[in-house]
């Protein structure tokens, strides 16, 4: 285990682990930059939607971050998208839960629009979305971004 340390004044509280998922970072409920992601995320989902319905072939790993209740307040994670039907989205929860109860890995779920934190595909090998992955990054050494990007396998542009 890395230990993220908050060198450029972000709120990231620490790096927990680095598991087949890929990195697992705590955030402060209180993280400007993270808050901020957050609600462009929610403010464009129909970005997504209108990608995720394209079926273009260009475009390929549709994914949402959603919050889960913890006993401590929320835990966010990532939900692989199958299907999109009477715009309710289905899917399977693709990051191993750290706090919560409600989820766990491999679960397929209905997706409550309400708690929905982010979203994320790929284009032709470059992340498209992933508001909150940009705001993580961008708070990182320069070390630290060489070591964050080596576990996505696709770009992740500035």
């Amino acid at each position: 285990m890395v230990f993220c340390t908050n060198k450029r004044g972000a709120n990231i509280e620490q790096k927990i682990e680095m598991d087949s998922e890929g990195p697992v970072y705590s955030v402060g409920s209180d993280d400007m930059a993270m808050n901020l992601a957050t609600e462009i995320a929610k403010r464009t989902l129909d970005s997504f939607e209108r990608a995720y319905s394209s079926r273009n072939p260009d475009f390929e790993n549709f994914e949402l971050k959603v919050r889960f209740k913890t006993l401590n307040g929320g835990e966010h994670i990532w939900v692989r998208i199958i299907k999109l039907t009477g715009g309710e989205y289905y899917g399977v929860v693709n990051n191993t839960a750290e706090s919560t109860r409600e989820v766990k890995l491999g679960d397929t779920i209905h997706v409550n629009k309400q708690n929905i934190s982010d979203w994320m595909y790929v284009e032709k090998n470059v992340l498209r979305g992933g508001y909150t992955i940009k705001a993580l990054r961008r708070a990182l050494s320069p070390a630290e971004k060489i070591e964050f990007d080596s576990s996505f396998d696709y770009k992740i542009p500035e």
